[in-house]
């Protein structure tokens, strides 16, 4: 508890100097009102995701987060935030990180979880696939799940928290996981809607490379091999 205390009393630090990776105008669209531990589910494309949603959220919360691909100076950002480190290759080290996670919603925390695994640098696909364990965790610790999702669309960065979503407890897996998924893709379409784009190939095929590549050179400890190998295959 005392460990949770001083993680939020450095949340407007590091929530501060998080904004060097917030590059446009942030657009929120978020009536959460909600109040209690939760799991913030989280699309993901690049770095600025989760200083949009420290901006996005305005409130503490653990981070799941790989331990490769990360610079020094965000691991420990990272570290004064509060965070839960997984090797995503490493059935022991997913476990060990499961354990925790439900420890932290067992004594009122709340955890930011990236269910894709990696930054879907796709051209083609809304949401990768999904793991179960996010699904499983909000049963096992009867918290619901908020859906948080990002889109970046030239100088402006949208993003929206929906509704909290209820996991039951004898709710199958797949069922579950497949509602997240097909809810996470209808917020991110509905933004891409609102820009005027109606599928992920309306935007021109030379402008999607570059925003992958300025993605890429901002942070070159992305091994973008190693990522690809994280993507779920079901």
């Amino acid at each position: 508890m005392i460990i949770k205390k001083l993680h939020e009393l450095l949340f407007p630090f590091v929530r501060n100097i998080s904004k060097k990776y917030i590059h446009g105008e942030l657009i929120i669209d978020s009536k959460l009102s909600y109040k209690g531990p939760v799991i913030y589910a989280v699309n993901h494309t690049n770095v600025s995701d989760t200083p949009v949603v420290f901006h996005t959220l305005n409130t503490q919360a653990y981070i799941l987060a790989g331990t490769k691909s990360q610079k020094l100076i965000d691991s420990i950002g990272f570290n004064l935030n509060g965070v839960v480190w997984v090797d995503r290759h490493s059935a022991k080290s997913r476990k060990k990180s499961t354990e925790k996670i439900y420890k932290i919603l067992s004594s009122g925390g709340s955890v930011m979880w990236f269910p894709e695994g990696t930054w879907n640098l796709t051209d083609n696909l809304l949401m990768l696939p999904m793991r179960y364990g996010i699904v499983k965790m909000a049963a096992k610790a009867n918290v619901p799940i908020v859906p948080i999702s990002i889109h970046y669309a030239g100088n402006k960065i949208y993003s929206t928290a929906g509704e909290p979503i209820t996991i039951g407890i004898n709710e199958d897996a797949i069922t579950a996981i497949t509602r997240l998924r097909d809810t996470m893709a209808t917020m991110k379409y509905e933004q891409m809607e609102a820009c005027g784009m109606y599928k992920r190939t309306d935007v021109d095929k030379e402008d999607f490379e570059t925003l992958i590549k300025a993605s890429l050179d901002e942070y070159p400890t992305f091994n973008r091999e190693y990522e690809e190998k994280c993507v779920f295959k079901h």
